[in-house]
């Protein structure tokens, strides 16, 4: 009897996915180097988190005492404030000096202005009664020669307490050029001193934060054995704690829980609607690393993926 079943030869090709279907539904496409490269950045998270957590047990258990940045500040403040604190306690104790004599000697004007006027007054007052009195004597109040002399003794006292008012003037403005000399030199001086306190406290620490790192590089190379055997003591440490729930719990705690969680969203999210067919041969050919990557959840990756 001859065999009229399937003629695998005269079956239609498979259809395959085209460039043209890849390009325009990328739901059907898994990028496995991204996916391997994103899956080894978190668990990198967790490795850097132990080892920070080891490097600050290092540093308790061998660390030295050394200054911080902050301690080295106040030191570098208190070197220099002693310094720069008495110059400037010295120009300013000086300036303040000469400006209150400056100060008392323009005052000085102004109340030898008021004086230097009033007698001006009361002698062109005088002046001015005695010609008066004079005039009234001889008759000659409402003459010529009577509006002439009282002209010329009101012009003389007007040009007299104009150049009292003058000279008093020129001396007040000579004082305030001194003050304002005086405020720009010591304004000057002041900005000079924060220039200069600015640049040497930034060297002191400078040399400061030398010296203490060449202490701790001394002292922690002659402790490089002893840092870490406290570096890989915490390690093995928290190995075992997390192996021995792990054993008794069928599952991570705390913060590894929460790296070896986010893997596993995070792939499951990255296969979520993806052709099962593709998915599967990814799965396959990076198994591996999938079960390096996700540990006790790989099962339960497969179970969701399938």
């Amino acid at each position: 009897m001859i065999d009229i079943g399937r003629n695998k030869e005269l079956d239609p090709p498979k259809k395959r996915d085209s460039i043209e279907d890849l390009l325009t539904d990328t739901s059907k496409i898994i990028f496995t180097d991204k996916i391997l490269s994103n899956l080894r950045g978190i668990s990198e998270k967790y490795t850097g988190e132990l080892s920070r957590q080891a490097n600050e047990y290092a540093d308790r258990v061998i660390g030295g005492k050394f200054d911080s940045d902050e301690d080295l500040m106040g030191q570098a403040k208190e070197s220099l404030d002693a310094i720069y604190g008495e110059k400037k306690r010295k120009t300013e104790s000086s300036t303040g000096e000469k400006l209150e004599t400056l100060g008392e000697k323009r005052s000085d004007y102004g109340a030898d202005r008021s004086r230097a006027l009033e007698q001006a007054e009361a002698r062109y007052d005088r002046a001015w009664d005695a010609n008066l009195e004079s005039l009234t004597k001889k008759g000659m109040t409402h003459s010529s020669v009577a509006e002439l002399t009282m002209d010329r003794i009101a012009s003389e006292k007007e040009r007299a307490l104009d150049e009292i008012e003058e000279s008093y003037d020129r001396k007040v403005a000579s004082v305030d050029r001194k003050i304002e000399r005086l405020t720009a030199s010591y304004d000057e001086a002041m900005k000079n001193y924060e220039i200069t306190y600015a640049i040497e406290l930034e060297d002191k620490l400078n040399k400061l934060k030398e010296k203490r790192d060449r202490m701790v590089d001394r002292y922690e190379e002659s402790h490089k054995r002893e840092r870490q055997t406290a570096y890989d003591a915490f390690l093995a440490e928290e190995t075992a704690r997390n192996q021995e729930y792990e054993d008794r719990e069928g599952d991570y705690m705390g913060s590894k829980k929460e790296n070896y969680q986010e893997r596993y969203d995070y792939l499951v999210g990255e296969l979520a609607g993806k052709d099962k067919a593709r998915v599967a041969r990814f799965v396959k050919d990076n198994e591996t690393a999938l079960r390096e990557y996700l540990g006790l959840y790989y099962d339960k990756f497969i179970e969701e993926v399938s």
